[in-house]
């Protein structure tokens, strides 16, 4: 496994010129199936653990444009996976039953609503989706963007929690897979399989995600830490405690709203990224996958649609990198590392922008 060393001029102030370290390459030359194509590639990625050794320069992360073919531009074939027809695990029908009857009760939200409820599902639908699922679990965690104050990590991840999309474990995991495999037969929700699968058919298939990708083994970094692995086991726990905090505060209305309507308008948003950020917008970058960016899906997730930006600069902590691309979340983080709190702050530098431009 080919491997080179980060130059020292590259490592200057926040800028960081590194792909994040859970990734690695493969060896120039080999080729990558997707669809009827098989693409030539000087890099593609794989699954590491965090080692210093293993992270890429400017030079391998650009070396890889020159073959690159816009996915949206391939013809794919690939059998469409059946629904009904296949094996189903106790979760996958747990997630199913839980799914549609959150549905369900979204429909009576007209009935029950009241504007202290409906404050309360956007307030926290804000605080969970903005600093839970954003800049928690996405940049904090997955991709290690910037670091924090243990104490101000695990609140910011406790956020997430209750977003009700998973654990912080799980969450990642599946994340960091989805960009060690974007786009190809074993990313974890692939638009080339359709564009339902990609946005959440896949979250009931927990067989089939394990087939693509193996067991959850790129996440040791949290594995480690007692807080994570104390959540993943108390997870549902979390979430009906603060079902019931809530239902005694404000009765059916806090519930319905501050619950399972915000859960679900949360749950939509966060999951067009998968799915409309793959198949609607615009392309700045050279990337070797569909994603681009979608001006409003970025302005629902707090900065999360500019996704061919992302893709292109998975470690960056910023990713509305135009000044008119509107990253809410990259402000939260610019207040933070301005009061101290968050440090080691990762962007692209201007050599590596060149070198990734279409």
């Amino acid at each position: 496994m080919a491997s080179m060393m980060v130059q020292p001029a590259l490592m200057m102030s926040r800028h960081h010129p590194r792909r994040p370290p859970f990734v690695k390459h493969v060896k120039t030359g080999e080729r990558l199936n997707v669809g009827r194509i098989m693409l030539p590639i000087r890099h593609v990625a794989a699954s590491s653990s965090h080692r210093d050794s293993r992270k890429p320069s400017v030079e391998q992360v650009a070396s890889a444009t020159d073959d690159r073919i816009a996915m949206t531009d391939v013809e794919k074939e690939k059998p469409v996976r059946p629904f009904w027809g296949r094996e189903w695990l106790p979760n996958d029908v747990f997630r199913l039953v839980l799914f549609v009857g959150s549905h369900l009760v979204c429909l009576s939200a007209p009935f029950y609503f009241t504007w202290p409820a409906f404050w309360v599902g956007l307030s926290v639908g804000i605080i969970t989706g903005w600093f839970g699922i954003t800049l928690s679990y996405h940049r904090n965690l997955s991709h290690k963007s910037f670091n924090l104050p243990k104490w101000l990590e695990y609140t910011f991840a406790y956020c997430g929690v209750l977003a009700g999309q998973g654990n912080p474990i799980d969450w990642v995991s599946t994340h960091r897979f989805h960009h060690q495999f974007t786009d190809t037969d074993k990313d974890p929700h692939s638009p080339n399989e359709g564009f339902w699968f990609s946005h959440v058919l896949w979250v009931f298939d927990k067989t089939y995600l394990i087939a693509k990708c193996g067991e959850p083994d790129n996440v040791g970094d949290l594995r480690k830490q007692p807080f994570y692995r104390f959540i993943e086991n108390t997870y549902y726990l979390h979430l009906l405690a603060f079902a019931l905090l809530l239902y005694t505060a404000g009765g059916i209305p806090f519930f319905v709203w501050g619950v399972v309507m915000r859960a679900m308008i949360s749950l939509h948003v966060t999951f067009l990224v998968n799915s409309a950020c793959h198949k609607w917008g615009e392309r700045a970058w050279n990337t070797s996958d569909s994603s681009m960016n979608n001006w409003w899906v970025a302005l629902l997730t707090f900065g999360e649609g500019w996704h061919n930006n992302h893709h292109a600069f998975e470690y960056s902590a910023r990713q509305g990198l135009e000044w008119w691309q509107i990253d809410m979340t990259w402000v939260v983080i610019r207040m933070l590392e301005a009061l101290g709190l968050a440090t080691d702050v990762k962007l692209p530098t201007e050599q590596q922008k060149k070198q990734m431009a279409l």
